[in-house]
């Protein structure tokens, strides 16, 4: 290394600025991690994927109001989970 130091003693310096962001992305990716678990069996429970796609053959067959209504009841009961779930 150009200026003496060894990588590991460089490595292991990091300023206030840098801890702040490694501190912010902690919290994130434990924040994804809670949601994930969270909506995961909802998701199961809601047959949301199997659901979208019904609705995507619909607007792929024209069929415009037809998916605006199966979207909009997905949506709606995938709100109503997640309130049900923030309200205990």
């Amino acid at each position: 290394m150009p200026d003496g130091l060894h990588r590991e003693s460089r490595v292991g310096v990091r300023g206030p600025e840098q801890q702040k962001t490694e501190f912010g992305a902690i919290l994130q990716a434990g924040e994804v991690l809670r949601s994930r678990l969270f909506i995961a069996p909802t998701v199961k429970r809601l047959r949301v994927t199997e659901r979208w796609n019904e609705a995507s053959r619909l607007a792929d067959h024209d069929d415009l109001d037809g998916f605006s209504l199966a979207a909009g009841k997905l949506l709606d009961e995938i709100r109503e989970a997640a309130v049900s779930d923030l309200n205990g």
